[in-house]
């Protein structure tokens, strides 16, 4: 009886603390931070859930004290937890492996500044250039001198071979890791020969997650057997595009084909590593959305298109009541008419104020 009620008591202590920080507009208090996650396990799953929470608060608290969310890239999850003084789960469900719940979490002002100071910009080089996914695919020869089949995972690929050499050749020289995949099952559970010209970029999914990265080049090689010319077709996606470019080479000087192919590695890799140096990344712009809706399957299906529609780099949901859901959009370009493409997506939209539109 005794335990029960210290257990209940505990409880009530945390909630009480909880929503009177709420009620004195504590900025170190987020609300309804909504979760939902699949891992391989229920504990795993809720174990994700909580860190995934845990994070997506710490961004917006970020946001509250006007820092620069980049911040977050260099404070771990761990760091993260040290910080967190309560925490409040509401609506909790486990449906399989998948997880389901919303997040009250106080953060502790003085554990918070502590380790902002120790992350100082000014002692922390960010790191601005994420891992990349290089993905090299030969293409088979026909009769009709134009590509045949995909050659992807198979001990056939000499121009992954290629590619690889030149890429390790490289490493620590250029400013990002480019990531060539192996073909284990984890890998070969995602992409095959099959589906490599048509997956999208969230299709990627569990190998972008997996190595850390969030761009994919995909290099087509393929030879005319014809008249011997050599294109290489790069198809580059990242969340919010897919660009498409392609080289050309001609064996004019008869060399053999390992060597032409080595030299034509060596120019590609250089190709991609100059791509990701031009790429200047757009001042970010803070959108604010109250999205409405009637029911939970509404809200679901507002929330995924959001989510999915390549429109911007991080999402963090705010506060989540019956009716209305508040979302901060770091949108990553402002060149863009944000209400036209909401409305491309099929989403009815009204702006209500400069960066501020209510979805319904």
């Amino acid at each position: 009886m005794s335990r029960i009620f210290l257990v209940s008591l505990c409880f009530f202590s945390l909630f009480f603390c909880v929503n009177s920080q709420a009620e004195n507009g504590n900025i170190y208090f987020i609300e309804d931070v909504a979760v939902s996650v699949s891992a391989k396990s229920p504990s795993e799953s809720r174990n994700k859930a909580v860190a995934t929470a845990r994070r997506d608060a710490f961004l917006i608290l970020l946001t509250r004290l006007e820092k620069n969310i980049s911040l977050a890239n260099v404070v771990s999850n761990d760091e993260i937890s040290e910080m967190v003084m309560s925490e409040q789960i509401d609506g909790e469900k486990i449906a399989g492996n998948a997880y389901f719940a919303t997040f009250n979490i106080l953060f502790a002002k003085d554990f918070v500044d502590h380790i902002l100071a120790k992350k100082n910009p000014a002692n922390v080089v960010p790191k601005n250039i994420p891992n990349s996914l290089v993905i090299p695919v030969k293409k088979s020869s026909s009769d009709d001198g134009l590509g045949g089949e995909n050659i992807l995972w198979e001990e056939g690929n000499d121009w992954k071979m290629a590619v690889v050499k030149y890429a390790d050749a490289k490493r620590g020289v250029l400013e990002s890791k480019l990531i060539i995949p192996d073909a284990d099952i984890e890998n070969l559970s995602v992409l095959g020969k099959d589906n490599i010209s048509s997956l999208n970029f969230s299709g990627f999914a569990p190998m972008l997650e997996r190595y850390n990265a969030n761009k994919i080049h995909i290099l087509f090689f393929s030879q005319n057997q014809l008249d011997g010319k050599i294109i290489v077709e790069i198809a580059s996606l990242n969340r919010a595009q897919k660009k498409q470019s392609k080289l050309s080479f001609i064996n004019s000087d008869g060399m053999a084909q390992n060597v032409i192919m080595d030299k034509i590695a060596a120019r590609v890799v250089d190709y991609i590593a100059s791509l990701q140096k031009s790429e200047v990344q757009p001042e970010a712009l803070f959108v604010k959305l109250q999205v409405n809706f009637d029911n939970l399957e509404k809200w679901l299906n507002l929330k995924s298109k959001i989510e999915n529609s390549g429109l911007a780099s991080e999402v963090f949901i705010e506060s989540l009541a019956k009716d209305h859901a508040n979302i901060l959009l770091k949108h990553p370009n402002s060149a863009i008419n944000l209400s036209e493409s909401l409305g491309k997506i099929g989403l009815n939209c009204q702006q209500k104020a400069e960066n501020f539109f209510i979805i319904f």
